[in-house]
């Protein structure tokens, strides 16, 4: 039941998913991450979703803020992850 938690957030507008994101809590099925996480960070909880039953890891919430993930980042990201 809780992945369908995190499915309806992501299909809110930015503000409203970022919020109801905040308030859900981490588990297997879900992790969130700094704006500022270091690619190399996000491979353990990618592995580790990869290898059980999927999940999602949201980059830009930390310590119930929106940490925002900086263009350079953002691209940092999506090359290490390809």
């Amino acid at each position: 039941m809780f992945p369908v938690a995190v499915d309806q957030a992501l299909s809110l507008s930015a503000d409203d998913a970022a919020s109801r994101l905040l308030a859900l809590p981490e588990d297997q099925w879900f992790e969130r991450k700094s704006g500022a996480v270091r690619p190399q960070d996000l491979a353990a909880p990618l592995v580790a979703m990869a290898n059980a039953e999927g999940g999602v890891v949201v980059a830009g919430l930390h310590g119930g803020q929106v940490v925002p993930v900086s263009d350079k980042a953002a691209n940092a990201l999506r090359q290490e992850l390809e």
